[in-house]
């Protein structure tokens, strides 16, 4: 258990610049992304239009944002501030679960 403990510790440390104090999620009610900066205090819509939003997952060391559409299998990244949003991928089949490497 030690180990693991300080393992994260150090990792904590070692990144202290990435978006930990950021919150991402998916709200199927308003079709959006919203963003939560804990530093700042303060919420915002990153993206929206989206038709069910499945997972959303974070690349960190590219400052990513990363989401899929269920219903119609498109995978969509965009910057973390929501900017220059992209299609990755078209799947051939609905989408309930990815991730991200």
């Amino acid at each position: 258990m030690k180990t693991i403990f300080l393992t994260f510790f150090m990792a904590a440390l070692a990144a202290p610049t990435f978006a930990q104090y950021d919150i991402f999620w998916a709200d199927k009610s308003t079709s959006s992304i919203t963003n939560f900066n804990e530093e700042k205090n303060e919420s915002e819509v990153v993206t929206s239009d989206i038709d069910e939003v499945t997972r959303v997952k974070i690349d960190v060391v590219n400052q990513q944002i990363y989401w899929v559409e269920k219903n119609l299998g498109t995978f969509y990244k965009a910057n973390l501030d929501g900017s220059n949003k992209t299609v990755v991928l078209k799947a051939k089949t609905k989408v309930s679960v990815f991730a991200i490497d």
